[in-house]
């Protein structure tokens, strides 16, 4: 097998990233839904007591940012559009051209009515909000007999400070979770509501934090004055994304808010362009826009709902009482459901919602655990185009069915069927949640190639060796874990080449630092091949004192162009979001600019661009650079971290 083909079995292994990145990147704010209430909102505390609320502060509270009284209305009409252009062909490594996307759209549009329960004597409000008009009820919740999408309407409170930072939300004891967390997507917006700490000051920037279903972020603001309280202009900056597997790069982020004379805000228009990477490959791009007017209150908006306060939970549910939430949906009304059927309805719903109908063929394959045999027997047919084949083995891999598990360890093993199925059945293995021994030897087998190659280009048994480092990262110790690693460890001292370098690739899929002695002997081969391969190993090790040193110093002897384009990516990965070059390291980028070829000066740019929020003299390398540098995307990449001020 050659190296080019070991590479494409990274990008194969990695063919399941794709959903789990979509799903950290789109997630909503963390905390849990434990019922505890905010320590200081004494509105909330002494409002327990059913019947009217009390407005603990007469007087309404006023200023720049909100204006808030005991009993007050308002509402806006909004809109949420979401374009989502999803990697297809297995998530191709850098440098290799995308193999096509999977297009996804949709967009969420109604009313919301507030009405202001209580403020207290600091000017904090607890605001109550409902969704009076929603055009986008999942069309899953009426196929999965689902009740929760009735709680869309129902209201969800905010604990607002007075300058309209939104401290805590909260949903009705009877509400489901589902519905909580959708609505709680479309409340993060109103994070943005704050102005500035000490009023307003005409064309002064300020900086704010926030967080959003993509994550926490950093924005500059800028107060604009105008009719009633002016206006906000904004940019976000950046995303501070904690988990080492994704890396969120902001193309574009610019919001206006229009504060007038409204009890909260008149208007709001924002958009951005966000370009998402799982394991240092292209995972998705998303573009977005959110549009909020305010419009005339509603005075029955409110009628004959419970506002009790006492009856409410405060917090947002943590990612585990979420997923037992969707799991318990799943099921619902699937039970004995033909495939067929399940089929049927998995093609008439994943054009408009992918997600929602992966998570329906999912739950299906959990409630008919019979249905496995049936989709293996489809596959083995050759029954479903290939893009179907490769969703159906995601699905069968994610549904957690242990005869899914086993069903597609028999695909991956049966040499009588097509390269590309037995490749799809592979690396969906490296998605299973609960893998067993079973799991293990069946890829160990394959990646052996004991008889020889595994098929006609060799992709099946590179793609079990990567399959198996994604297993040593996704799983506690003990168990299959500890055996997919032991066999890499015994991978990367023995055999040829090409066998040692398809290992070292597979490491850079666990970020196991276990494996660090190793890695380093191979950084200092002869062979081009295997120094680039371990710089690859040693990208995700970045707690590791000694893989950043060794990276680093890679990256100042080696004059392999190859190698240096991997060491400058895994150094990349190593800092992850916060992470800072010692000046010794910018020199050492200022210098191998020049005479660098375009594949690695991009990678270089990269890397510097990583730490250009945190370092002016990274931007500034960048932006001296900018005028000698000949190619065009590389000069617009330079622009992504440099502002336009700085450029001739």
């Amino acid at each position: 097998m050659n190296r080019t083909a070991a590479r494409v079995g990274v990008a194969l292994a990695l063919a399941g990233a794709a959903a789990t990145a979509v799903a950290l990147a789109l997630r909503p704010g963390s905390g849990t839904d434990d019922g505890a209430r905010p320590a200081e909102a004494k509105a909330t505390a002494k409002a327990q007591n059913p019947g009217a609320l009390p407005a603990l502060s007469p007087a309404r509270t006023q200023g720049l940012g909100c204006t808030f009284e005991p009993g007050a209305r308002f509402g806006w009409d909004f809109q949420v559009d979401l374009r989502l252009d999803l990697e297809r062909g297995a998530l191709a490594p850098a440098g290799t051209p995308a193999k096509g996307v999977d297009v996804i759209e949709s967009r969420a549009a109604g009313a919301l009515q507030a009405l202001v329960l209580t403020v207290t004597s600091a000017g904090e409000a607890v605001v109550a909000l409902r969704a009076a008009r929603w055009t986008d009820t999942p069309a899953d919740a009426a196929t999965a007999a689902a009740d929760w999408a009735a709680d869309l309407r129902k209201p969800v409170l905010l604990r607002v400070d007075n300058r309209c930072r939104t401290l805590a939300g909260a949903r009705h004891r009877d509400t489901s979770i589902l519905a909580w967390d959708r609505v709680g997507r479309l409340t993060d917006r109103f994070q943005f509501m704050a102005p500035p700490e000490s009023g307003p000051e005409a064309g002064r920037p300020y900086t704010t934090r926030h967080a959003d279903t993509h994550g926490p972020s950093v924005v500059s603001n800028r107060h604009v004055p105008g009719p009633g309280r002016g206006a906000l202009s904004r940019q976000r900056l950046r995303y501070e994304i904690a988990d080492p597997r994704v890396q969120v790069a902001l193309v574009r982020a610019q919001s206006t808010l229009t504060l007038a004379d409204a009890m909260w805000f008149q208007g709001l228009d924002e958009s951005q362009v966000v370009h998402t990477r799982m394991r240092g490959a292209p995972a998705f791009q998303s573009e977005d826009r959110a549009r909020f007017a305010a419009i005339a209150a509603d005075p029955q908006a409110f009628v004959g709902q419970d506002l009790d306060l006492s009856h409410y939970v405060w917090g947002r549910p943590d990612a585990a009482t979420l997923s037992a939430a969707r799991d318990a949906l799943g099921p619902a009304g699937l039970r004995g459901e033909p495939m067929e059927t399940a089929w049927g309805r998995y093609l008439a719903e994943a054009g408009k919602d992918w997600f929602a109908a992966q998570k329906r063929l999912r739950a299906w394959l959990r409630a008919n655990p019979e249905g496995a045999a049936a989709l293996a027997a489809g596959l083995r047919a050759g029954r479903f185009a290939p893009r179907e084949a490769a969703a159906l083995t995601l699905a069968m891999a994610k549904s957690g069915s242990p005869e899914a598990l086993k069903a597609l360890e028999a695909l991956a093993a049966d040499s009588n069927l097509p390269e590309n199925l037995r490749t799809q059945a592979v690396s969906a293995l490296a998605d299973a949640p609960h893998p067993t021994q079973s799991t293990v030897d069946t890829l160990v087998k394959i990646a052996d190639r004991q008889n020889g190659p595994t098929s006609l280009q060799d992709m099946v048994g590179s793609a079990a060796t990567m399959s198996l480092g994604n297993l040593v990262e996704g799983q506690v110790a003990g168990g299959p874990a500890d055996a997919a690693r032991a066999y890499l460890e015994s991978r990367l001292e023995a055999g040829d080449a090409d066998r040692v370098a398809e290992a070292l690739w597979a490491v850079g899929n666990t970020g196991d630092a276990a494996f660090l002695d190793s890695v380093a002997r191979k950084a200092e081969s002869e062979d081009p091949d295997l120094r680039a391969a371990a710089m690859h190993a040693a990208r995700k090790m970045k707690n590791d004192p000694e893989a950043r040193a060794m990276v680093a110093e890679r990256m100042r002897v080696e004059t392999h162009p190859e190698v240096a384009i991997e060491a400058a990516a895994a150094q990349r990965e190593q800092l992850g979001n916060s992470g800072r070059l010692s000046a010794h390291e910018l020199n050492l980028y200022r210098s191998k600019l020049v005479g660098a070829p375009e594949p690695l000066r991009r990678e270089i740019v990269l890397t510097l661009g990583a730490v250009a929020a945190n370092q002016p003299e990274a931007r500034q390398i960048l932006a001296d650079w900018y005028p000698l540098e000949e190619s065009m995307p590389v000069r617009q990449l330079i622009g992504r971290f440099v502002p336009a001020a700085m450029l001739p």
